[in-house]
């Protein structure tokens, strides 16, 4: 037998030698996650053929629509505003109207930052939580435990392993 010194080669001495269960169970999970892979795909691709429907039809109103903010085009800073109060070239009502808008501007600008949502987007990124069934979500936690749990022995018996062969060399 060869000598075994890592989890690996443990792991893969146990895999040699596991039953017909093991190995349907091992079968069965891949499936599972196949399964989840694929239907994950394909949400994932609804969900953005669906923002770009609505971000198409928001670009399409956008256009159409009057810039709100063209009365602060010319200025390229709040600073730039107050300059233009402080030479006389705006009213103080009128700076404070402007560094208003300024602000609406920019909060806009950080609400749109991430990608287009709606109730309809939440729904569907909530739904991708729901694809297993309660069994399926059992076995699978199940599995992944078992395989943790043998993760560990395997690891425990090749440093037991390694510790052995050091005693031998020392004799």
């Amino acid at each position: 037998m060869a000598e075994l010194y890592t989890p690996e080669d443990v792991l893969a001495h146990w895999k040699a030698g596991r039953s017909q269960k093991a190995m349907d169970e091992e079968a069965e999970v891949e499936q599972i996650e196949r399964d989840l892979d694929t239907a994950t795909k394909f949400l994932n691709d609804a969900i953005d053929r669906y923002r770009k429907k609505k971000l198409r039809a928001k670009s399409k109103a956008a256009a159409t629509t009057k810039d709100p903010f063209a009365e602060i085009a010319e200025y390229g800073s709040r600073t730039e505003i107050q300059d233009a109060y402080g030479w006389g070239f705006i009213t103080e009502s009128r700076m404070d109207y402007l560094l208003n808008l300024w602000d609406i501007r920019a909060d806009q600008a950080q609400k749109q930052a991430g990608p287009y949502t709606d109730g309809v987007t939440e729904m569907l990124e909530r739904a991708k939580g729901h694809f297993l069934s309660a069994e399926q979500d059992e076995k699978l936690m199940a599995y992944y435990k078992k395989c943790r749990e043998m993760r560990a022995a395997a690891e425990q018996i090749a440093k037991e392993n390694i510790d052995r062969a050091r005693a031998r060399t020392r004799i």
